[in-house]
C-alpha cells in the first residue's frame, strides 16, 4: 500500500521504550489499513517529489488534442496509447483479477493474455507524475506529434519550458 502523508510527530514513548511517528494521511481505504494493525511492516518515508505543473498539464492536453484531430480519435484514447507506449511503470502483475483502484490514477495495460492469468503492466497516470516524469512524457508526446506533421513548440521554446519546469521541481514545497 502506498499513500501520501504529512509527518505530524516523531517522538519517543518512554513507557514502551520505543520511538513512534504520527502521520496524517490523504484518503485511504481504512478497512485495508486496519487489517495491517499489529503486523510487522516495512515503511519507506521520503519527501514527496514535486508534482507536475499546471502548465505541463495544459501543454500535454493541447498536444493530445492536436494528435487526436490528426488521427481522428479522442484525446483520451491518445492519452491511453501514450501511457501504453511510454508510461511510468509501477509494477508488473500476473493475476486473474484486477482490484478496483477507484480514486487513483493508475492504469492496467494488458500485455499478455493467458489461460489462467493475464499479465499487466501497471503505469501511473499523469496526475501522479512528478515534474521530471511529466517533462519526459511531454517530450515523447512532442515526438509523436512531429511524426504526424503536427506543429509543436519551436526547439528554443521547448528548452525554455524544460528549464522552467526543472527549476520549479527543485524548489521546496
Amino acid at each position: 500500500m502506498r499513500m501520501r502523508a504529512k509527518l505530524k510527530e516523531a517522538d519517543f514513548d518512554f513507557a514502551a521504550q520505543s520511538p513512534y511517528i504520527t502521520l496524517v494521511i490523504d484518503s485511504v481505504n481504512l478497512e485495508e489499513l486496519n487489517g495491517l494493525k499489529n503486523r510487522n511492516l516495512v515503511v519507506d518515508i521520503k519527501e514527496l517529489e514535486k508534482a507536475k505543473t499546471p502548465s505541463q498539464n495544459r501543454y500535454f492536453w493541447e498536444l493530445a488534442t492536436k494528435i487526436a484531430l490528426a488521427t481522428r480519435t479522442t484525446k483520451e484514447s491518445v492519452y491511453q496509447q501514450l501511457l501504453r507506449d511510454y508510461g511510468q511503470p509501477i509494477a508488473e502483475l500476473k493475476t486473474d483479477k484486477i482490484n478496483d483502484m477507484s480514486g487513483f490514477d493508475i492504469h492496467y495495460i494488458l500485455t499478455k493474455q493467458g489461460r489462467k492469468f493475464n499479465h499487466y503492466l501497471v503505469v501511473k497516470g499523469i496526475s501522479l507524475m512528478t515534474t521530471k516524469e511529466m517533462t519526459d512524457f511531454i517530450e515523447v508526446t512532442i515526438s509523436e506529434a512531429q511524426e504526424l506533421g503536427i506543429e509543436t513548440s519551436p526547439p528554443f521554446e521547448w528548452e525554455r519550458l524544460k528549464s522552467l519546469w526543472a527549476s520549479q521541481s527543485s524548489q521546496t514545497t
